[in-house]
């Protein structure tokens, strides 16, 4: 992914909310080649992704799972 059309993506969607596991949650990592989903809550659990992955997820339903999260990324490697 070009750095450009990262940085559009990261734009549109750091510090915006949505949930991880069911609990809060905000994306962070506007630099980053990933994007970082993490609680809100202090110590909460957080995961990272590709920004593609945090575009489909934040226009389709704004709930992040970390297990199903994992499985889709090993499967775009196979």
């Amino acid at each position: 992914m070009r750095n450009e059309d990262r940085r559009v993506i990261a734009q549109k969607f750091t510090g915006r909310g949505c949930t991880l596991d069911d609990e809060p949650a905000g994306i962070i990592g506007f630099r980053g080649l990933f994007a970082t989903v993490i609680h809100t809550r202090p110590g909460g659990r957080q995961i990272k992704c590709s920004w593609p992955t945090v575009e489909k997820v934040m226009t389709d339903d704004k709930c992040f799972v970390k297990e199903k999260h994992i499985r889709a990324q090993i499967s775009n490697f196979n």
